[in-house]
C-alpha cells in the first residue's frame, strides 16, 4: 500500500509540477491566464506575502508552514473573506462602510481581485456571479424606479447607522428605515 501511495504522491507531483510550468510558458494562450495558478506565481515573483512562497506551496500536495502554522498536504483552507475586507493594510478606513471608495477603484468584484472576492476566487469562484450580478442590479433598480425614498419624519442623514455584524454575511446592526412612496405614472 505504501509504494501506491508514494507512486501516487509521485505522479501527482509530476502532475502540479508540469501544471505550473505549463503557466509559466510566455507563449501560452491568452485564454488560460487569470486563474488561481496564475495568482499565486505572480504573488510568488512579487514576493508580497510574509513568507518565502515555494513551488511546493502552489501545488500544495506536502505539509507546509505558513507564518508559523502547520498545514497538512491535502487539507483545505478556507479564506477568511471578513478579516480581509477589514485588514487596515489593504484598505483605508476599513472599519468604515464607504461605498464612494469603490466608485474609481480597479478592484473587480466578479473574483479577480484577492482583496475583494465574495465570490470566490479566479478558476474556484462562483459559476452564477453573471447571474447573481445581473439580477440584483435588476431587482435594486426596479425597487428604486417604482418608488421615491425618503428618510423618517425628523430624521437626518448624518442619524443613518452604518454599523454592520460580525459574521459570515453581512447584517447590519439597526435596521435601515426609509420611507418609499410608490410612484404612480
Amino acid at each position: 500500500m505504501t509504494k501506491k501511495l508514494d507512486k501516487n504522491f509521485h505522479d501527482m507531483d509530476s502532475f502540479y509540477k508540469e501544471l505550473i510550468e505549463e503557466h509559466m510558458d510566455p507563449n501560452r494562450p491568452k485564454s488560460m491566464e487569470g486563474d488561481i495558478v496564475d495568482v499565486l506565481l505572480r504573488i510568488k515573483e512579487n514576493g508580497t506575502t510574509s513568507f518565502e512562497l515555494t513551488f511546493d506551496h502552489i501545488k500544495a500536495l506536502k505539509r507546509c508552514s505558513v507564518n508559523g502554522y502547520e498545514i497538512g498536504g491535502g487539507s483545505t483552507v478556507y479564506i477568511n473573506a471578513w478579516a480581509i475586507a477589514r485588514d487596515p493594510a489593504t484598505w483605508e478606513h476599513a472599519d468604515e462602510f464607504l461605498p464612494e471608495s469603490f466608485l474609481e477603484s480597479d478592484l473587480d468584484p466578479r473574483g479577480q481581485t484577492p482583496e475583494l472576492i465574495p465570490f470566490g476566487f479566479g478558476r474556484r469562484g462562483c459559476p452564477g456571479i453573471g447571474m447573481a450580478m445581473a439580477e440584483v442590479e435588476l431587482a435594486l433598480a426596479n425597487v428604486v424606479y417604482k418608488f421615491d425614498w425618503g428618510l423618517p419624519v425628523g430624521m437626518k442623514e448624518e442619524d443613518i447607522d452604518f454599523e454592520v455584524l460580525p459574521g459570515i454575511t453581512m447584517h447590519k446592526k439597526n435596521d435601515l428605515r426609509l420611507l418609499a412612496k410608490l410612484v404612480i405614472a
